[in-house]
This record gives structure tokens, sequence and C-alpha cells, in this order.
């Protein structure tokens, strides 16, 4: 079963059930197809057509043969590194190094060698940390100065 998987640049892509990787290259809104080329596409000339039903990518149509193994430990990383988005948001409160423990513990040795190096990983948790806090501290910055522009039209 194929599904959506978020690339480190926020970009969709594709995991069919044989742990290979698809970049998107087009769409047919008039079909409602989406079509996706290989990641290692230099490689390989595999592509695939889909159909989302149900928020899920469904294969429709599977060109040629891939060229190369699937990188299981790779696409595991990248889950990992989601994972970690995702708890380094949902707990502030936690330190960045104890999220990455607690994650390292649970993966293989292999999928830890395709994970980003350590200062990568933890700059990443306060970029995601960032984009949360910053905006409230926009929406208060916002509010003293409507406070400060109606004091100062109040003394003229």
């Amino acid at each position: 079963m194929a599904k959506f998987i978020v690339s480190t640049k926020s970009k969709r892509k594709v995991a069919d059930g044989n742990n290979y990787i698809y970049d998107f290259h087009s769409s047919s809104p008039n079909l409602g197809k989406e079509y996706w080329r290989c990641e290692k596409r230099r490689l390989c000339s595999v592509r695939i057509h889909t159909v989302t039903e149900n928020n899920e990518p469904k294969i429709i149509h599977f060109s040629n043969e891939h060229l190369h193994p699937a990188d299981v430990d790779s696409l595991n990383a990248r889950k990992a590194v989601a994972e970690i988005k995702h708890e380094a948001v949902e707990n502030i409160a936690a330190s960045s190094r104890s999220i990455l423990a607690a994650k390292f513990t649970q993966l293989s040795e292999n999928t830890c060698s395709q994970l980003p190096r350590l200062p990568v990983v933890s700059r990443t948790i306060q970029r995601c940390r960032k984009k949360i806090l910053d905006f409230p501290l926009i929406q208060r910055l916002d509010t003293v100065l409507k406070y400060l522009t109606n004091i100062v039209n109040l003394t003229m």
C-alpha cells in the first residue's frame, strides 16, 4: 500500500509498499491523476500514476522496473525525522537532546546511519519550534503597536 510522506523541504512524496520513494512530477486536474518519478530518476526510469482516495495515494499505473534496491533504512530515517519534528512541537518543554535520545533508542543502527548529523537535526528542532513560538509573538507585537498608536492619538 502506498502512502504520502513529506520531504525535509515539505514536499509531498509517495512511498510504495516496496519502500521505493517517488517525487511529484505533474498532475492532470481533468483526470484527477498525479504523476510521480522514482526519487533516483538519474538511475531509474520508473514512473507511477496515482489517484487520491481517503487522503492516501492509490497506484493505478506502474511503468518499468527499478534498477536499484529499495532503501528501507533511508525511508525509516525520514519517518524518524518527521516524528522528531512532531514531538518537538508537541513537547516544547523537553530538550532537543532528550527528544533525540528517546528516538535514537528506538532505531536500528542502519537507520541511525541514514539520519542527518546531530547538529543538523538539533537545528531542525529549533526551526520547528521557532515557527510555532513566533506566531503568538507577532500577534502580541501587533497588539502593543495598536495600544501605542492609541496612546499617541490620545495625546495629540
